[in-house]
């Protein structure tokens, strides 16, 4: 039983994320071979607050010096 997990960022609508893993389940099912209920999808929201890459948040606007 396929788990998919995916952390994006907060903001999106309810209906965005539900055409997002309903997109996800159906790939899935296609490319592993099994049926949708067998397909477990948890999606979190992260602040930008709370997420960085480079070691820069994503709410800044230049890099730290």
């Amino acid at each position: 039983m396929p788990l998919i997990q995916v952390d994006m960022f907060k903001g999106r609508s309810e209906e965005q994320i539900r055409e997002f893993v309903a997109a996800i389940t159906l790939t899935t099912c296609r490319v592993l071979g099994c049926s949708a209920g067998d397909v477990s999808i948890i999606v979190r929201d992260i602040p930008r607050s709370r997420w960085a890459t480079g070691g820069v948040l994503a709410t800044a606007n230049s890099p730290p010096p």
